[in-house]
């Protein structure tokens, strides 16, 4: 799901870690975002977490953009429903739906080891 490119960047900078809500998320979504962002940490990724709220996610997609981030993770109940998170690399279109434990590993893995 992400290119070489993105994996490159994501060692130099850092992942931005969204809800996928404008107001309160819900205690579960809540749960899974901490989880994420922690365990992101604890694998020596650098984490920015955007709970602002009251800012719709289109917005904070936005910021992420403007600022740079290579990456985009977003928590929300209908990525949780589907079995995880999105990830999205900023250059490319798409984005994938990755089970929550398989995150940290994904954003650190080698680009060789991924194919």
């Amino acid at each position: 799901a992400l290119g070489d490119t993105a994996i490159e960047q994501l060692r130099q900078g850092a992942v931005y870690v969204s809800p996928a809500v404008t107001g309160a998320a819900t205690p579960d979504a809540v749960a899974r975002l901490s989880a994420v962002a922690d365990e992101l940490q604890a694998a020596g990724v650098r984490v920015l977490l955007d709970d602002r709220r009251g800012v719709s996610p289109g917005v904070k997609f936005n910021d992420a953009d403007l600022v740079g981030f290579p990456v985009r993770v977003t928590v929300g109940e209908k990525s949780l429903a589907k079995g995880g998170v999105e990830l999205k690399a900023r250059r490319e279109t798409e984005a994938a739906i990755v089970p929550v434990a398989s995150v940290p590993a994904v954003l650190t893995s080698k680009p060789a080891a991924r194919r």
